[in-house]
């Protein structure tokens, strides 16, 4: 009897207090888990960004590395930051402007923000022309289809391309399929 009245949890219970030393020791591993968390996210982040298409010398860019050189360039980056904020977006935007504006910067800030695909015009004119080949990974219609179901597409340097009827035909493409889809969500 004497060795049941010795294992009594309630008995133990009264010898249990506070420890200051367990507390802080708990609440440092709570915040080494934190940060390691925050870790974890950041490296999936950035390997999403290195496997989306983004240029290399893109990787590390985000909407607080975007130098607004003007009024009008802060109001743009406030509207694109609203825009890729928006739950279930299936709208277009498109930026436009002569070189040297920030237009890569902004489309691979959205990848980083939102995922999704990057490409330019002229590698996705060339993959197309490419998944004709007999030993392609993919075909054209698997590769279109890649393309306009993407959650978010940036297609860079739209216009530029020396091939300009090859340029219509994909982005009509892609564009429609995209409002197919948009349509069939109703």
């Amino acid at each position: 009897m004497n060795e049941i009245k010795k294992l009594n949890p309630v008995s133990l219970l009264g010898t249990l207090k506070a420890n200051p030393e367990s507390d802080a020791w708990i609440q440092q591993r709570e915040k080494e888990l934190a940060e390691q968390a925050e870790k974890e996210a950041a490296y999936q982040m950035q390997k999403n960004v290195e496997s989306s298409g983004v240029p290399r010398r893109y990787w590390h860019v985000d909407f607080d590395t975007y130098i607004s050189r003007s009024e009008k360039d802060f109001k743009n980056l406030e509207t694109i930051k609203k825009f890729t904020s928006l739950d279930n977006n299936d709208k277009v935007l498109i930026l436009l402007g002569a070189k040297g504006l920030g237009k890569t910067h902004l489309g691979s800030a959205i990848i980083r923000n939102c995922g999704g695909k990057f490409i330019s015009i002229e590698e996705l004119i060339f993959k197309y022309e490419s998944a004709q080949d007999f030993h392609a990974k993919v075909n054209r219609e698997e590769l279109m289809e890649s393309y306009s179901s993407t959650k978010m597409l940036v297609i860079d340097e739209i216009g530029r391309s020396m091939q300009q009827e090859k340029e219509n035909a994909l982005l009509n493409y892609i564009f429609a399929a995209a409002m197919r889809t948009c349509f069939q969500r109703f």
